[in-house]
């Protein structure tokens, strides 16, 4: 399969958390591939999340308005016309 379908193997190696024996017609080859970084995640686990300290109420806070205020600018006028 990795000579036919390459980027199909490299999906599945970085799904797989940890290194992944490369066998020919189910025999091993003596061959291991491992990723060098993990692969980008849609979700992240619960477990993970829980290790996320939360943010001072006061960062919070100066957060939520630089992001009213952004949201105001891009908005609000138009970014490439004349100020």
């Amino acid at each position: 399969m990795l000579k036919q379908n390459p980027a199909e193997v490299i999906r599945q190696v970085l799904e797989v958390d940890g290194p992944v024996s490369v066998t020919a017609h189910g025999q091993p080859t003596g061959v291991v591939m491992v990723a060098d970084r993990p692969a980008p995640q849609r979700w992240v686990p619960t477990d993970r999340l829980k290790t996320i300290p939360p943010l001072p109420k006061e960062e919070a806070e100066r957060w939520q308005e630089e992001l009213r205020r952004s949201r105001e600018y891009e908005f609000g006028r138009d970014l490439w016309g004349d100020e």
